[in-house]
């Protein structure tokens, strides 16, 4: 694999490969199984976690602000997407679309926190 490569999966296609596979899991231990919300769930996730990846990329290369900052204004903003984006499939379920963002990507950050530190030690 060639040098540039490395960046791009490293800083695109494994976040987004983890925070679709956390993401489900939580899904699927709140008890939702549907194939039209695990499909809803896989592009939103496309359409949010690059832009997402990029945003702190281009933050932790050219900027002086905290990358923690930046990363939990991030995060808020794609929770609040996201909900947006599950309440726009599933419109009666606005309140519970909330709590289910929320709850997905509270656990796919802090699953990630968890997988960064571990590796720190590697």
């Amino acid at each position: 694999m060639p040098d540039s490569t490395i960046p791009l999966v490293m800083w695109f296609l494994i976040p987004l490969s983890l925070t679709i596979l956390i993401e489900s899991a939580a899904a699927w231990l709140l008890g939702i199984r549907t194939i039209l919300f695990y499909a809803s769930m896989i592009c939103i996730n496309l359409m949010t976690n690059p832009p997402f990846c990029f945003f702190l990329l281009l933050f932790y290369r050219f900027n002086n602000v905290p990358i923690t900052l930046i990363t939990v204004i991030l995060e808020v903003m794609i929770v609040l997407i996201e909900w947006r984006l599950l309440v726009w499939v599933f419109p009666q379920k606005s309140k519970s679309m909330f709590g289910l963002s929320l709850t997905m990507n509270g656990s796919s950050y802090l699953i990630g926190v968890l997988i960064q530190y571990v590796l720190s030690f590697l």
